[in-house]
């Protein structure tokens, strides 16, 4: 049986990146699978059909309020139910410094990758408190363990998404929901190819394994997180980053 036959699995920012790989992941592995993005790619929405996985896109502003209630709207209606939880949706917003940010950099960036996941995590903790089970995982970074010059309203928000992810754990565990956090490294997504651009040698230089991570590493620690395997991690931040913040 697939680890997650029978389940519904939200992904929001699941058009690319790691969050597509983690819905793509999550659809081999048995899931219906609910994808929200500010994008529809209907060639991945084929990918999913190939593995005949239920799957259901959403076109989805996770920093506003009513976009995230039609979201779960949309989706209680087509399945009924959600089990697990992915908030990856995220920017990187202005590359600057503090004092050369502007404030709408700094409102977008914290309404998307902060206010966004806690749109998304009110309405999936009440669905999940109804059945008295779930998990959810959220997407920070390394940036959100450590320093990130150049880029520190991004920084910000992933350091205040684990904020989030450990107070909700110490709150709902009692409901039998799990939350836990993934601090992801270098992965080829565009974030990354906006932060460091033709600087990706040097960037693998810096890296214990000496290599860019692959996406389905990311959501190989992800689906983990959500699995059964992890049936006592609560209030976690897993990095996953090919050693960096060892050193």
């Amino acid at each position: 049986m697939k680890r997650f036959e029978n389940k519904v699995a939200l992904i929001t920012g699941g058009s690319s990146g790691i969050g597509r790989s983690t819905a793509l992941l999550f659809a081999k592995e048995g899931a219906k699978v609910i994808i929200a993005d500010i994008n529809e790619d209907v060639n991945f929405l084929r990918e999913l059909e190939a593995v005949q996985a239920p799957a259901l896109f959403v076109k989805t502003d996770v920093s506003k309020s009513n976009d995230v209630q039609n979201l779960f709207d949309l989706a209680l209606k087509k399945f009924g139910t959600l089990d697990c939880a992915v908030n990856n949706a995220g920017i990187l917003g202005d590359l600057a410094g503090i004092a050369d940010q502007t404030e709408q950099s700094f409102d977008q960036t914290i309404a998307v990758n902060l206010k966004g996941v806690w749109l998304c995590m009110k309405q999936e903790l009440n669905v999940m408190q109804k059945n008295g089970r779930g998990a959810i995982v959220n997407v920070s970074s390394v940036n959100g363990i450590g320093s990130s010059p150049g880029a520190p309203i991004y920084s910000a928000s992933k350091f205040a998404i684990l904020g989030l992810t450990k107070s909700a754990a110490i709150e709902y565990g009692s409901s039998g929901i799990r939350i836990n956090a993934i601090c992801p490294g270098a992965f080829p997504t565009s974030i990354l190819e906006k932060s460091f651009g033709h600087s990706m040698q040097l960037l693998e230089s810096a890296i214990p394994l000496k290599r860019i991570g692959n996406l389905t590493e990311a959501a190989e620690s992800i689906l983990w997180l959500c699995s059964d395997g992890a049936s006592y991690i609560n209030g976690h931040a897993l990095v996953c980053d090919g050693g960096v913040m060892v050193q």
